[in-house]
């Protein structure tokens, strides 16, 4: 099966889901349909949906337990993965057909994932007012109230310093290209990753050529999936900063917050803003 990253149809689909994301800032979040079920025993449970990796959900799920005494389980798997199991596991409206409301499914909330994937599937969400709206900035707040923000993320390009001399740390998209970084390049599918969905469009849209062609860098991304070796597309977006962080890539493409928390730890991994732009995306 091909990738986004090598069919330019299915990449021209991808970009046209993602306009609103790259022109917008619009909370991505959770979306509730039937809250926490209280079990035999008398325990509150929610079941979270995340693409989010244990080290992010792990201490925020322990302090909602301790605040709420509410249990939760974790589903993990990619924004992709999610939304399809989440597709198939939901129950609509009986006699409605595929277009009837959903009224449930295995899980309460999804935690993460980008607008630009969100937007494909608000069928299956409910809208929800809550009381901590009024602290959160109007921009962040979609107007049907489907999700909240969690993060607004830019894409940045991550690099092993160990490997790369300081003359060739990469600065921009362009810089991607050279071939120093030929088959010493990892991203995650698109197809799998939220974030490598961002990803893409932001490409699409700042390596155009053209104004009037929103998404017009499909030349870039074609040179890019050329520049990959085939080991250069990961299953899920931590396996790559991991793998440039232990040495096994040279360079990859992930989420500021992934940059910082390897700068934080002492990690040999470096990270640029790319010259041409990018896109900070909730």
């Amino acid at each position: 099966m091909k990738h986004p990253f090598s069919n330019p149809v299915a990449a021209a689909a991808l970009a046209g889901l993602a306009i609103a994301a790259l022109s917008l800032l619009i909370p991505t979040g959770c979306s509730r349909t039937e809250g926490a079920t209280r079990e035999s025993d008398g325990t509150r449970r929610l079941v979270v949906y995340s693409p989010h990796p244990e080290d992010i959900t792990r201490y925020i799920v322990r302090e909602f337990r301790q605040r709420t005494g509410i249990e939760v389980t974790i589903i993990a798997a990619g924004t992709g993965e999610l939304i399809e199991r989440m597709k198939h596991a939901a129950v609509r409206t009986a006699g409605a057909g595929a277009g009837g409301r959903v009224l449930s499914g295995e899980a309460d909330l999804i935690w993460g994932g980008g607008i630009e994937s969100l937007e494909t599937v608000t069928e299956y969400f409910e809208a929800v007012d809550s009381p901590t709206d009024a602290e959160l900035n109007p921009v962040y707040l979609a107007s049907h109230r489907l999700w909240r923000p969690f993060s607004v993320l830019p894409a940045v390009v991550i690099f092993n310093k160990s490997l790369i001399p300081e003359e060739e740390w990469p600065d921009s998209w362009e810089d991607l290209l050279s071939p120093r970084f030929r088959k010493r390049l990892i991203v995650a599918d698109p197809e799998k990753s939220g974030s490598s969905y961002t990803i893409l469009a932001t490409m699409l849209y700042t390596m155009k050529k053209t104004a009037g062609n929103t998404f017009g860098g499909w030349p870039y991304v074609q040179r890019f999936v050329e520049q990959l070796g085939p080991d250069g597309i990961a299953s899920s977006s931590s396996m790559v900063y991991r793998a440039v962080a232990a040495g096994d890539f040279y360079a990859g493409i992930t989420f500021e917050n992934y940059a910082l928390s390897l700068e934080q730890t002492g990690s040999n991994v470096g990270y640029r803003y790319p010259a041409e732009g990018t896109s900070a995306v909730p």
